[in-house]
């Protein structure tokens, strides 16, 4: 694999693409129409047993969706470390403050983009995991949540 395939951007719209198709009630937003979240509900969006909905029962129509995607593993220094979403202060704001979800997924990072685990969570109990970890990357605030934060182990697991 190519370390252009592996670009952050490349790689969120490949994540956003692999969620977006299979699920029939979200629809994608343009950058053009929004750049704090990449989806809309289109349906009411009903808990499944390999996507569930975390503290809530459904998410109704027309309510904004930011698709993030982390790798189970990433490297840190000499050793591995869980996988990390990054999330920007600014846009977690506009989604808290829209009563807007997060979908967070681990992905295999191959050039299909497979996801491996997927939990849609409100962006405020997102915001409350993120508590004291917000910090200023010299452009803007942001917060690192490692996918243990909401998934078990095993969920996730290698073989």
């Amino acid at each position: 694999m190519s370390l252009d395939s592996l670009h952050p951007k490349r790689t969120g719209s490949s994540v956003e693409a692999a969620v977006i198709e299979r699920e029939p009630a979200l629809a994608p937003v343009d950058d053009r129409e929004a750049e704090w979240h990449d989806a809309e509900t289109v349906e009411v969006l009903a808990p499944r047993p390999n996507r569930p909905l975390g503290g809530v029962c459904l998410v109704e129509p027309e309510t904004p969706v930011e698709i993030k995607g982390c790798i189970p593993e990433q490297s840190n220094g000499d050793g591995q470390t869980p996988g990390r979403w990054y999330i920007k202060r600014v846009s977690h704001d506009q989604l808290v403050d829209a009563g807007a979800f997060y979908y967070l997924t681990v992905y295999a990072p191959l050039p299909e983009t497979p996801l491996i685990a997927s939990m849609v969570v409100p962006a405020a109990t997102v915001g409350d995991l993120l508590d004291g970890s917000w910090y200023d990357n010299g452009r803007r605030e942001v917060a690192k949540l490692g996918w243990p934060r909401i998934f078990d182990r095993e969920v996730v697991r290698r073989d």
